[in-house]
Parts: C-alpha cells; structure tokens; sequence
C-alpha cells in the first residue's frame, strides 16, 4: 500500500534553496511522452506509483502536449538522472509557451519527481527539488 502527501507552499520566500549539486536541469521541449513514461516507470517502481501504469503511448503524447504540462530533466555529467513534471492551472494554450509569460494566479504543482534509483543517496535531490520548487516561482509570477 502507498501513501499520497501534499504540500503546499504559498509564500516564495519559505524556500531555502539547498548547497549546490552537480546537475544540470534543463526542459524538455518539445514534449517527448517516452521519456516521461521511462522516468514515471523506473523511478516510481520503488516508490510505488501506480496511477499511470496502464498508460498507452497514445495516452502519453497526449498527456505531454497538454500545454499545462512541462518537464524537467537532470542530468549528472551528460547522463540523465532523474525529472520533474510540473502542472500549471490555469495555463497558456500555446505548446513551448515561454512559462515567465503566464503571469499572476497560476498554480504550479510539481506532479511527479525524482531520481533514477543509482543516483538515490548521492546528495542531489535537495538541490534538484529546491529548483524545480523555484522555477515554479518564477511561473507563480
């Protein structure tokens, strides 16, 4: 059995950005559905997600050209190391909208997140989730 846990953050000055990982983060534009399916399977194996196991590619591609849609990917030395999926609501109706241009009221919930399980332990994921937290600020306007 799994547990769900949300949090919500409401004043931007609450984050406190963590020390510095070796990762770049860079948005995955335009949408590539396998690459979301491959990080939501293989990361969420060992922490049981389960809601998108039955996905079909098709429900996939349409799920990542939804325009409130964006991920994030990490990568540790040019190799990918985990994602991020952000959610937007309400949001711009343009795929590849540039998110600082959707302005005030916006909600961002960062969907999923994670590490792929050999990059777990390794000191990354504070500053990776502390990013992806402040790039949704950036959208909240």
């Amino acid at each position: 059995m799994s547990s769900v846990t949300y949090l919500q953050q409401t004043d931007a000055s609450w984050l406190r950005p963590a020390r510095r990982a070796d990762l770049t983060i860079s948005r995955v534009f335009p949408a590539e559905p396998a690459f979301n399916s491959q990080m939501y399977h293989e990361i969420g194996a060992d922490w049981q997600w389960n809601d998108r196991l039955d996905w079909s590619d098709g429900r996939w591609a349409s799920y990542c050209a939804d325009p409130c849609v964006t991920t994030f990917r990490a990568r540790r030395g040019g190799e990918t190391a985990g994602f991020a999926e952000l959610r937007m609501s309400p949001c711009g109706d343009e795929p590849g909208a540039d998110l600082d241009d959707l302005g005030d009221g916006v909600d961002v919930e960062i969907v999923y997140f994670g590490l792929l399980p050999r990059f777990a332990g390794l000191g990354l994921g504070g500053w990776f989730l502390s990013e992806v937290t402040r790039i949704a600020w950036q959208v909240q306007g």
